[in-house]
């Protein structure tokens, strides 16, 4: 009985230090360059209605719908075969068929409905497509501070200001089961749980007919792939290599560092993969997006990274894994839409 219970405790120790092992990740590894064709260009009625400052896009049949704050409307959806603006919508307001900007849309398994998450109220809602009237508005009461949410298949998934944890999952009735997660640096000053969110802030891209999800940090390289179950939350790999430089001059305003390298600027779910963009450069550059496009699988297994020579704010991938469709910035500053071969 004894060697039974040992060799329990020894296997159980072996399988958390796999878990927990940190690995380097060679974006270069496996690079392929990707060339974009514009969409859109020069077709009526088409960019004029992208005016915009689009922070998020989805691809549902034939449109492209992107979350695009402008003259009191929060989403416009475009048509892909007949390169045309189909219109905007969703007044920007706190009637029952508003909502407040900005809406960060969400990959959801349902591809009839469109779903988008606003980060200051906590409320998720759900609109129908093509008519983008608000079918449903839920709040998540019980989500401390502001942070990314995440949907599985069986769970919500939300990073925040925890007291204990880095994440909270929820049940679908958005009830919270538990916190868990460790933040990727330890130490002097990381008992306050908002200065630690506030510093590894950061994405969580989901598997939307599955329960995995992986959360990339803004600005300290680091990656986590998760997997949701009913008792427990598994680590299946971290990629780490430096921590981030910011400081807290006064109460919680965080001030990042010029020398920082900006990391993870958000990514994109699929049944079969998790798509990441990173950055690279130096926060004192002040550039938004980024070049590279890392693909893994959802155990966190590195695939391949493509990289583009536009820079990419905002992109999402089709069901078929086949095409990316995404929002580009020219070196003018100007605000584009590029379809990419995968």
């Amino acid at each position: 009985m004894k060697k039974n219970i040992l060799l329990s405790t020894c296997l159980a120790l072996m399988l958390c230090a796999c878990n927990s092992a940190v690995n380097k990740l060679d974006i270069a590894k496996n690079n392929i360059h990707i060339n974009g064709n514009l969409l859109f260009n020069g077709g009526l009625n088409s960019l004029d209605c992208l005016v915009g400052r689009p922070n998020g896009i989805i691809v549902s049949n034939s449109l492209l719908i992107f979350s695009d704050y402008y003259d009191g409307k929060l989403i416009t959806v475009f048509d892909i075969n007949n390169n045309k603006c189909v219109g905007r919508f969703v007044i920007a307001g706190q009637g029952p068929n508003d909502a407040l900007p900005p809406l960060f849309i969400l990959r959801f398994p349902q591809k009839d409905m469109l779903y988008a998450f606003q980060d200051n109220t906590r409320h998720l809602y759900s609109f129908d497509i093509p008519g983008m009237d608000v079918q449903n508005k839920i709040l998540f009461h019980e989500w401390p501070g502001v942070g990314s949410l995440g949907v599985l298949k069986d769970y919500y998934v939300a990073i925040g200001n925890w007291q204990d944890g880095r994440f909270g999952i929820f049940d679908r009735e958005r009830n919270v089961l538990r916190t868990e997660g460790k933040y990727p640096f330890q130490g002097d000053g990381m008992d306050d749980p908002v200065k630690r969110y506030l510093k590894y802030q950061g994405h969580i891209i989901s598997n939307p007919n599955g329960n995995y999800f992986a959360i990339g940090c803004g600005f300290s390289d680091n990656l986590e792939f998760y997997e949701v179950k009913e008792n427990e939350t598994l680590l299946h790999k971290k990629y780490e290599s430096y921590d981030a430089k910011v400081q807290f001059p006064a109460g919680y305003r965080v001030q990042i560092e010029d020398d920082c390298i900006v990391s993870y600027e958000g990514g994109f779910g699929t049944d079969k993969y998790c798509y990441m963009l990173y950055s690279g450069k130096k926060f004192g550059e002040r550039v938004s997006g980024g070049y590279n496009i890392i693909i893994f699988d959802w155990k966190g297994n590195y695939i391949k990274t493509l990289t583009s020579s536009v820079r990419i704010r905002s992109f999402c991938v089709d069901e078929n894994d086949s095409q990316i469709y995404a929002i580009v910035l020219t070196d003018d500053g100007e605000v584009e839409v590029m379809q990419f071969n995968i």
